[in-house]
C-alpha cells in the first residue's frame, strides 16, 4: 500500500524540489488482489459483439444497488446506448472513458453509433459538385450575355444558400448542446465539472466546479499556471463565484486562487470564501519543503489584504457544517483534529475538509487529498452508512481537459 507520494516543483516548474514514496510490503498480498481481480471479471460484459457500427453484450450487476459500468470507449455524444432496448445516459467517467448506470441483475447492453455530419459532409460536397459542373458548363461562354450572368449569378446562389443553411444548422447544433445543459441544470440536476490540464510539466492538482441552476461554486482551482484556466471559466459565469471552497493549503489546490486575487480581485465577485482551520504556529514547525508553506503565507496576506479593503473575508468550515448550493446540499464531515498533531501526521493533507455534496437523488463525497487509514476508519465508525452511497446513482461528471500554448 503505497501511503504517500509527492511531487512538488518550483514555481517555474523546472526544478525538481521533493519527493518521497513510503511502501508497506507487507500489506501486499496477492491472493487478495486475485480474488479482487476473479470477482471484477465475474461482473464484466460477456458475450461481446461488434457489428459495424454497433457493439453489444450483456452485463449481471451481482449487487443490491445500481453500479456503473466502465467501457475501455473513449466517450463521445454520438455513442446512443441502450439496456434491455431502452435508451438510457452514458457518462464521462474515469478520465474520458463511457460509463452507463447498471441496475441490479442481468442486461443487455448494446451501443449505437451515429455521426450526424457525415450526412452533412454529404450534401456540402454534393452542392459543391454540383455548383462547380454549372459554373463550368458556363463558363465555356468567354463573352458572357446579361442572360448568361445571371443564370451564372443564380448558379452562385445555388451554391451559397445552401451551404448558407448548412452553417446555421451547425451553429444551431452546436448551441444546442450548451442549452442542454442550460435545460439540465433548470431541471434541478447539478453538474459537477473536473478539470484537467495538458501539459508535460505540470503537477498534480486539484479543480473542480459545481453548477446549479442558480449557483456556481469552485472547489480548490489548481496550481498557480492554471489561472488563466480559472479565469476563463469564472469570466464564462459573468466574473461571479458564490462559493469558492479551498480544502486545504498545498500549491497543488490554492496556488491559482492566490495568483488570481492578487491579479484580479477587484473583477472578480466571490460572496463566500471557505477553507479549513488549524494552528498556523504548529504547521511552520513540522512543515515539510514539500508542502511549500509560502504558498499558504500569501493565501493569509492576500485575504488579509482583501479584507481590510472590505471586497473578501475568509470563512472556515467545521465538521457538521452544511452549505446549500442552489438544490444540492454540502455536508462537512472532518476538518482539522488535535489528533493529527499528537500522532505527528501530514498535517496539511489530514486536515483536508471531506465533505459531500448531495442532490435529490444523486451523491459524490469529496476527500481531498485525506490520506490517514486510521483517522478515516473512525469516521467511518461515527458515521456510518451516511457516508455511503450505494443508495444513490453516481453524479454525472463532466470531464473537461483544457491545452495551453
Amino acid at each position: 500500500m503505497t501511503s504517500g507520494f509527492y511531487l512538488t516543483k518550483s514555481e517555474n516548474e523546472s526544478e525538481l524540489l521533493s519527493q518521497y514514496a513510503t511502501i508497506d510490503t507487507s500489506s501486499l498480498c496477492v491472493e487478495q488482489a486475485n480474488l479482487a481481480l476473479e470477482q471484477l471479471q465475474k461482473e464484466s460484459l460477456y458475450d461481446i459483439s461488434y457489428v459495424d457500427h454497433e457493439l453489444s453484450g450483456k452485463i449481471n450487476n451481482t449487487e443490491i444497488a445500481d453500479a456503473m459500468l466502465c467501457l475501455p470507449i473513449f466517450y463521445d455524444n454520438r455513442w446512443s446506448t441502450y439496456i434491455d432496448g431502452q435508451k438510457v445516459t452514458a457518462y464521462n467517467i474515469n478520465g474520458g472513458l463511457t460509463g452507463i448506470s447498471i441496475s441490479p441483475g442481468e442486461h443487455d447492453v448494446r451501443l449505437a453509433y451515429s455521426d450526424p455530419m457525415i450526412y452533412v459532409s454529404i450534401c456540402i460536397s454534393g452542392l459543391a459538385l454540383m455548383g462547380m459542373a454549372l459554373y463550368l458548363l458556363l463558363y465555356r461562354k468567354r463573352n458572357f450575355s446579361r442572360n448568361e450572368r445571371q443564370k451564372l449569378y443564380r448558379c452562385t446562389a445555388v451554391i451559397l444558400i445552401p451551404c448558407m443553411i448548412l452553417v446555421i444548422l451547425l451553429y444551431e447544433r452546436h448551441t444546442g448542446e450548451d442549452n442542454s445543459i442550460r435545460k439540465r441544470l433548470a431541471s434541478g440536476e447539478t453538474i459537477i465539472t473536473q478539470y484537467g490540464y495538458d501539459s508535460t510539466t505540470a503537477t498534480q492538482f486539484s479543480f473542480w466546479t459545481v453548477e446549479t441552476a442558480d449557483s456556481f461554486s469552485i472547489i480548490d482551482g489548481g496550481i498557480p499556471a492554471m489561472a488563466d484556466l480559472v479565469r476563463t471559466v469564472i469570466k464564462e459565469h459573468n466574473n461571479h463565484v458564490d462559493n469558492w471552497i479551498i480544502t486545504h493549503p498545498h500549491t497543488d489546490h490554492m496556488g491559482a486562487f492566490n495568483r488570481i486575487m492578487q491579479d484580479d480581485a477587484v473583477s472578480i465577485t466571490i460572496d463566500h470564501l471557505y477553507t479549513v482551520e488549524f494552528p498556523l504556529e504548529v504547521y511552520e514547525q513540522i512543515a515539510r519543503d514539500v508542502d511549500d508553506i509560502d504558498t499558504y503565507y500569501t493565501f493569509l496576506d492576500t485575504t488579509q489584504t482583501l479584507k481590510d479593503k472590505n471586497i473578501l473575508s475568509v470563512e472556515y468550515l467545521h465538521e457538521g457544517d452544511t452549505l446549500h448550493l442552489g438544490d444540492s446540499q454540502l455536508k462537512v464531515y472532518s476538518e482539522y483534529t488535535p489528533e493529527i498533531i499528537e500522532r505527528n501526521l501530514d498535517l496539511p493533507n489530514s486536515s483536508s475538509l471531506i465533505f459531500k455534496i448531495s442532490g435529490k437523488k444523486q451523491s459524490m463525497l469529496f476527500f481531498a487529498d485525506f490520506e490517514d487509514a486510521e483517522l478515516a476508519d473512525k469516521l467511518y465508525e461515527k458515521y456510518g452508512h451516511e457516508l455511503d452511497a450505494l443508495h444513490r446513482k453516481p453524479i454525472p461528471i463532466l470531464l473537461k481537459i483544457h491545452s495551453f500554448i
